[in-house]
């Protein structure tokens, strides 16, 4: 049996507790052996099992994945740079929620990075460090640990560890070792192999308002001297595939409903005296944009929804110009004629921005097909309309998925 605090109870004897129990090895022991052992490794490759589990079982992915990892000549640094020189991981990407798994790759080679999608056929490209955002995802299956420099630094600087005996990992014998780090909200509990020393698994735990959230890695078929293919890390985009740039993430006005919460409903009419009710549109994405005829602003941005609204014609997405704050006399439907914009218009506006926190416009709202809020955003900002066409097109695919 397990017992807590590194002890191994051998027995139970009657009311009383009597044991015969020993200490298991030391923590700090284990992780400076793994610390030695891994100083001589400058590239790796394994298997790994990374899912979610816990307060995190509905908000991140399963990932199955096959990890090529190269340092270079020295080990890498993760505190001056996100990943190593040349990192390679193909898998499968399983969102929560969705039946079949997404195959892709994603290769970095210096400071050129590719993420491919091999369902889509898709190749986002992308330079670090501005493009880190394409590593979000991915990253969560890759063990740094494994060629990064000085790489079991914080665990032995925690003075909260605890031995928890032994357990079989993909056929390995491990020590099983808990850590508490400083701030006393991050935790993880580690697998490093009895016989080799290396880290065979890790469980991430976080400590957060929403629950205890856990990201678990189990690793097969480690290889701490592997030989690469010629072209494992070669960062190009294959033939057939559509090429992309990167596109920074959109990053909502906090000032705005926050993304996640339910939109408040409404009922609006159109100009042709037809009623349209947000509830209603479940299982469609909405893109709401908050505008007046009078305001520049608002006028700049109507040629990127009518784009947007374009693109996904035929899609389960609607698109609506909100009117709202119009001086005395304004006709916003001829104005939509008038300027050539087709995309779906609602009248009288005011009691529903206020419900959305709408203070100056233009503001933009995409509503996925729960009725959450999935983004939001104030101002016109022509750089924002191929992330808002992005974030659109992940909504759609998602519910095609389903």
């Amino acid at each position: 049996m397990r017992a807590p605090g590194g002890l191994a109870c051998l027995g139970l004897l009657g009311g009383a507790v009597a044991a015969i129990c020993h200490a298991g090895p030391a923590p700090k022991g284990i992780f400076s052996k793994a610390d030695r052992k891994l100083a001589t490794v400058r590239a790796v490759s394994y298997r790994v099992d990374a899912r979610p589990e816990g307060a995190w079982k509905g908000q991140l992915p399963r990932i199955e994945a096959t990890v090529f990892a190269s340092a270079g000549a020295e080990r890498w640094d993760r505190r001056a740079r996100p990943v190593p020189q040349r990192l390679r991981i193909n898998g499968e990407l399983t969102k929560p929620g969705v039946v079949h798994p997404v195959p892709f790759s994603l290769i970095v080679s210096g400071d050129r990075i590719v993420s491919l999608n091999h369902r889509e056929r898709t190749a986002t490209v992308g330079t670090l460090p501005e493009a880190a955002g394409l590593l979000r995802v991915p990253q969560l299956c890759f063990l740094g640990e494994l060629v990064g420099a000085n790489p079991f630094d914080d665990e032995l600087g925690s003075s909260r560890l605890t031995y928890e005996g032994r357990e079989r990992v993909e056929g390995a014998d491990c020590h099983v070792i808990h850590v508490v780090y400083g701030d006393g909200q991050h935790e993880a509990r580690w697998y490093i192999g009895v016989d080799d020393s290396l880290p065979h698994g890790v469980d991430r735990i976080v400590n957060a308002t929403e629950g205890r959230g856990i990201y678990t890695l189990r690793l097969a078929q480690i290889d701490t001297s592997p030989r690469f293919a010629a072209d494992v890390f070669r960062a190009s985009v294959p033939s057939g595939y559509e090429e992309r740039g990167y596109v920074q993430p959109l990053v909502s006005d906090p000032r705005l409903l926050p993304v996640g919460t339910q939109a408040p409903d409404w009922t609006l009419k159109a100009p042709d005296g037809r009623s349209v009710t947000l509830s209603k549109l479940r299982g469609k994405i909405v893109v709401l944009d908050f505008w007046a005829t009078w305001c520049r602003p608002c006028v700049m941005a109507m040629p990127g929804v009518q784009r947007l609204y374009e693109k996904f014609r035929g899609k389960p997405v609607e698109v609506f110009g909100v009117s709202c704050r119009e001086a005395g006399g304004s006709d916003p439907a001829a104005f939509m004629k008038k300027k050539g914009f087709t995309y779906g218009l609602l009248l009288n506006g005011e009691r529903i921005a206020d419900a959305y926190r709408v203070m100056g416009i233009p503001v933009f709202y995409v509503i996925d097909a729960d009725g959450k809020v999935a983004y939001a955003a104030s101002g016109y900002d022509p750089k924002r309309e191929e992330g808002l066409i992005r974030l659109v097109e992940s909504l759609v695919k998602e519910l095609e998925e389903e």
